[in-house]
């Protein structure tokens, strides 16, 4: 019989754990807690091995922890300078004068090309900030790795000798795992400056979802039925909401996605918020913006005296359920150039063997989910415009009121995804609703003279994360889902709460180390 071995043990290959420890029982010249996990060989023994120092145990901690590091450098570096690479390109294009052509999407300004004087020190420095942020990016993967696994290492050591001497299985310690996990956490300091208040939203989110998941498990909180849906909706009545009246609060690429899917340009928002605050007429330059924006989209001029808020939203059709119609068929078609590589990316790269079996099947699967993807897209802009045109039909149009039903109609859209991207959907809108609150929430305390900064905020709630999320992997992994869970065994390894001790093995087996 062959089973897994905890990281101390897997440092010693093919060794004997029965035999190692019923002679690390009857020897009392030989302690457990010095036992040595490097055999000289397949067939040596105990006897034959001299106790474990102090700085042979430091010289394994830290060679294991160097080898977490360089994995996790590796990966952080790679992501972040794809990352990095691809802001920088889209951002040259830009001010290159190079606009990305996007159906439907006609830019409410475009920037100029860069001064010729500056174009190469605005050019290195972006370089220089690529490399910097990979080397910060991959430092603070890296470092959470590596400290992690310190802690994992010494928690296991504590578990085995305890093991060894109660003669049975022994559970490891809860709460060496969650100070681990938070003293991994406070690898954010590491992070570029610019990327830790999203990374602690992101991970504070997913740590959310789990702590409600164990909640409901064990029965202290009741089970909603649809809760993504909802949890959908109400984040999407906040981004709404700041997406037409408040956008600085938006993330700004979160902001363009907004723009791309919906085909609508700043002048429309803002003439649209004037119609609803009753500024009417509106501003001389609202106006003329508004208007060059519709003579290039071939529409006629818009007075406002003689115009509704709906003919800044639909102006190609009098009738709202028409031109909701049309909008849920174009949303779908303008989103499905944005799906086709979040799905036929990992297609390819991750599940070859699959497709290679499989192609007719996994060529099928791909373009079905491609499609419901960018249906439910469509559907998100086709329902928020619905409820615009519904509180428009009732006379109960406000800006709070329009941005936060417009949402809750969006949200509904979440039911044509599958089941399984329900809930990570809900999570993502949900980021962006809190880091938009809380500048809103901000911004508002600065007017009334008050501060609401708190320094070290962020790495804080993201060492409490790490901290919630490395003991759920370790005692309830059952309550991860299976891509969180099979990521964090590929970057940090195998964990398991219970440790046997002298199980009578012949052949004990290596596991991810």
């Amino acid at each position: 019989m062959e089973v897994n071995l905890t990281r101390w043990e897997s440092l010693g290959a093919d060794l004997n754990l029965a035999a190692l420890r019923q002679d690390t029982r009857r020897l009392d010249h030989y302690p457990t807690d010095v036992v040595s996990p490097f055999p000289d060989g397949p067939g040596d023994h105990a006897e034959d091995r001299p106790p474990l120092k102090g700085s042979d145990v430091l010289l394994v901690i830290l060679r294991r922890a160097f080898r977490r590091f360089g994995k996790g450098f590796a990966v952080g570096t790679l992501l972040q300078s794809m990352f990095t690479v691809s802001k920088l390109v889209l951002r040259r294009g830009r001010r290159d004068g190079r606009q990305i052509k996007r159906p439907l999407y006609y830019p409410y300004t475009a920037a100029g090309p860069l001064q010729t004087c500056s174009d190469g020190a605005r050019i290195l420095n972006s370089d220089a900030l690529c490399l910097k942020e990979a080397f910060e990016f991959g430092s603070f993967v890296g470092t959470f790795l590596s400290v992690f696994e310190v802690g994992m290492l010494l928690s296991e050591r504590d578990a085995l000798c305890a093991a060894d001497e109660a003669d049975g299985d022994v559970c490891r310690s809860r709460l060496a795992i969650v100070l681990a996990g938070a003293a991994a956490g406070l690898s954010l300091l590491l992070a570029p400056a610019s990327s830790r208040v999203p990374l602690s939203v992101f991970f504070g989110i997913r740590s959310l979802e789990v702590a409600c998941h164990l909640l409901v498990r064990r029965g202290i909180i009741p089970e909603i039925p649809h809760a993504d849906v909802l949890l959908m909706s109400l984040s999407s009545g906040q981004i709404t909401w700041a997406w037409m009246f408040n956008r600085a609060s938006l993330d700004p690429v979160f902001a363009r996605f907004l723009d791309t899917c919906s085909a609508r340009n700043r002048p429309v928002w803002d003439a649209y918020r004037g119609v609803l605050e009753g500024r009417i007429p509106l501003p001389d330059d609202v106006r003329r913006a508004v208007n060059a924006d519709r003579f290039a989209l071939g529409y006629d001029e818009f007075v406002d005296s003689q115009h509704t808020s709906c003919d800044l939203l639909h102006p190609r059709y009098k009738s709202c359920t028409w031109a909701n119609i049309v909008e849920f068929v174009e949303g779908s078609c303008r989103s499905i150039p944005l799906y086709v590589p979040v799905y036929c990316l990992p297609l390819i790269f991750f599940r070859t063997r699959q497709l290679l079996a499989a192609p007719l099947q996994q060529a099928l699967q791909t373009l079905l989910s491609i499609v419901r993807s960018s249906m439910f897209v469509g559907a998100y802009m086709a329902l928020g415009w619905t409820g615009a045109c519904l509180l428009r039909a009732i006379r109960m149009q406000t800006p709070k009121l329009t941005g936060l039903v417009t949402g809750l109609f969006a949200g509904c859209a979440l039911f044509i995804e599958k089941p399984s991207r329900r809930i990570e959907l809900a999570l993502y809108t949900l980021s962006h609703a809190l880091q938009s609150a809380a500048k809103n929430a901000c911004w508002s305390a600065r007017q009334r003279g008050l501060r609401l900064t708190v320094p070290g905020l962020d790495v804080l709630g993201f060492s409490l994360s790490s901290a919630l999320l490395c003991y759920t992997y370790v005692f309830e992994p059952t309550a991860l889902r299976r891509g969180y869970m099979s990521l964090m065994k590929w970057l940090i390894g195998s964990g398991s709460a219970s440790l046997q001790a002298s199980p009578g093995l012949q052949s004990p087996a290596r596991r991810n180390s």
